[in-house]
C-alpha cells in the first residue's frame, strides 16, 4: 500500500487500531493508540498522530502562548498564532479563541494521563477501561 500524504497513513492507522477515548471537548478529542504507542489529536476535524515527547512539546507550545497579551494587543497581527510541532509536517493556526480551545484539549488530556498513571501505580486502571467499548473513528 503506498500513501501519498501523512493524513492517508493516520486515516489508514485509525481505521486498523482501536483507540481509547483520552479527553474529549466540543472542539476536538484526543484519543491513545496502544498499537502505535502514539496519541492522536483531533482538532479541528484534522486528526494528528503524535508520540508522548511530541504531544508534550506541543502542549507546552500551546501553553506559552500568551492569550492576555493578545487580547490586550490592538496589533491585528497579534490576533493569529503559528504553531509547528517538532516532528510533524501538521501545521496550527490559531485564533485566541482556538488558542483557548486548544489548550483546554490538550490540557485535559495530560490530566488525564496523570490520573491513569497514578491509577496505575496503584495497581489500577483507567485508559483502556475493559468493561467499556473502545472508540472507533
Amino acid at each position: 500500500m503506498i500513501f501519498t500524504d501523512t493524513q492517508e497513513v493516520i486515516n489508514y492507522q485509525m481505521s486498523l487500531s482501536t483507540l481509547y477515548s483520552v479527553f474529549e471537548t466540543a472542539e476536538g478529542a484526543v484519543y491513545q493508540c496502544d498499537k502505535s504507542r502514539s496519541l492522536i489529536v483531533d482538532f479541528g476535524g484534522e486528526p494528528a498522530s503524535y508520540r508522548l515527547c511530541t504531544f508534550l512539546r506541543l502542549r507546552q507550545m500551546v501553553n506559552e502562548i500568551d492569550v492576555d497579551s493578545k487580547i490586550s494587543s490592538a496589533n491585528r497581527a497579534d490576533d493569529l498564532e503559528v504553531i509547528m510541532p517538532p516532528q510533524s509536517d501538521r501545521c496550527y493556526l490559531l485564533t485566541i479563541q482556538a488558542t483557548l480551545h486548544f489548550q483546554e484539549l490538550l490540557n485535559g488530556a495530560m490530566a488525564m494521563l496523570n490520573l491513569n498513571c497514578m491509577l496505575s501505580e496503584l495497581n489500577l486502571s483507567f485508559l483502556p477501561v475493559e468493561d467499556t467499548e473502545p472508540v472507533l473513528v
